[in-house]
């Protein structure tokens, strides 16, 4: 008798629809419909592999896997998982140092000197495609702390080793002297990290971009609008297009790095990102789409490319969040969110400390919130591949967990 099994480099995602084998060392991935993704999951549970009982295109494809070294004939039952953890028990609360973070947020201000139509969205009806990446969504109860209190939680916050820092909301620029003493405060912490500033390009003073210039810091410039109308149509100021080429002009001037977030919906987005790439071809874009509820998101990616998305952190993602996990966000009145996009309060840090949204576990439904909470989601065998930002996910499948705004295949 012959039993097959997948070797290590391999893995199966099989929920009952159409499968796929993983290849995790080489990127590459083998699919099969319904039927085949139903008759390897039989093989891979320990039933006798007889060739004779199968049709041709079904051994061919064993075949396959087989030339590629990841499925391996046994001559007895092999009943293990090969490539999953033998233990399920984790030390919760009892580490010795904090987590590493990948990413930290903190709100540098509430206020702006524009009155953006984005900042007067309906939450309950909009989608916010990768909203962590502009001042739109700071949740809805940032009222502002003390100077001294915000440096303090500031200061327990980079007690947690990190990687990137990103600071924005509203136009941080508006009271340079505060953001200054915390960006001192950062650097004289945590000289490694990366720091970014998100802002809307307004309101830049010289001594401003010679700090910036100086330490290095990234400037991430919001893109509202293609031209004087329609800048002016977003944020309400008649000057928002040329305050923003004088910025750019310094930028350049100066040789401060920067990348762009290009703001829209789906109508403007294309206008804007041509702007950009004719005129500032050196950019590096990120691109945050605000869409109504139940609208097919233009930044979405398709079922085709999803399928053909990189491999890597795959065994990870099926565990962690890739958008989340590792990330925290300090608001203006001291509170610990999982992201900017999310409301619910980890902690308070006037009042508890920061261990505690580790020890009592409350951060662990955002890095563990994966696909699988996802009625549309959970039968995708490529899942695991996909990155969209986990609030819109969420937003979008609020109504009995579809999320046709994301992804065509699993909109239905």
């Amino acid at each position: 008798m012959t039993y097959l099994q997948l070797l290590p480099n391999a893995e199966f995602v099989y929920f009952g629809l159409d499968g796929c084998v993983f290849h995790l060392w080489n990127q590459k991935r083998f699919p099969c419909d319904r039927k085949s993704a139903a008759l390897l999951n039989e093989l891979l549970r320990g039933k006798p592999y007889e060739e004779a009982e199968y049709e041709n295109e079904f051994n061919e494809y064993l075949l396959e896997l087989m030339q590629e070294g990841m499925l391996y004939p046994y001559s007895t039952p092999v009943y293990h998982e090969i490539y999953e953890a033998k233990s399920r028990m984790e030390i919760r609360g009892l580490f010795e140092e904090p987590p590493q973070m990948r990413q930290i947020y903190i709100q540098g201000a509430s206020k702006c000197n524009y009155a953006c139509s984005y900042c007067m969205i309906d939450k309950d009806q909009t989608v916010v495609n990768n909203g962590c990446k502009s001042c739109i969504l700071w949740g809805t109860s940032c009222s502002e702390d003390t100077a001294l209190n915000q440096i303090e939680a500031i200061k327990r916050l980079l007690q947690l080793h990190h990687s990137d820092i990103t600071i924005s909301g509203g136009n941080v620029f508006l009271n340079w002297e505060y953001i200054r003493n915390v960006l001192d405060l950062i650097l004289s912490e945590d000289q490694a990290a990366e720091l970014h500033i998100i802002h809307n390009g307004s309101m830049v003073t010289d001594e401003i971009l010679h700090y910036i210039k100086v330490h290095e810091i990234y400037l991430e410039v919001m893109v509202l609008g293609y031209d004087e109308r329609s800048w002016q149509s977003v944020t309400g100021s008649e000057d928002a297009c040329q305050e923003f080429g004088e910025l750019m002009r310094k930028i350049r001037e100066f040789q401060i790095r920067y990348n762009f977030v290009l703001i829209g919906s789906k109508e403007t987005l294309k206008h804007i990102q041509k702007f950009a790439d004719d005129n500032y071809p050196e950019a590096a874009n990120s691109i945050v789409e605000i869409g109504e509820e139940n609208e097919r998101l233009a930044t979405a990616v398709s079922y085709e490319e999803r399928m053909r998305l990189p491999l890597d952190e795959f065994s990870s993602r099926k565990r962690y969040n890739r958008c989340l996990y590792g990330t925290l966000a300090l608001a203006l009145d001291g509170t610990i969110r999982a992201c900017p996009m999310f409301d619910e309060t980890l902690a308070d840090l006037k009042e508890q400390n920061l261990e505690y949204i580790f020890q009592s576990r409350i951060i662990d439904k955002y890095w563990r919130m994966t696909r699988q909470s996802y009625s549309s989601c959970v039968q995708c065998p490529y899942q695991w591949l996909c990155s969209d930002c986990m609030k819109a996910l969420e937003t979008a499948g609020q109504n009995g967990g579809r999320t046709g705004s994301l992804c065509e295949r699993m909109g239905g």
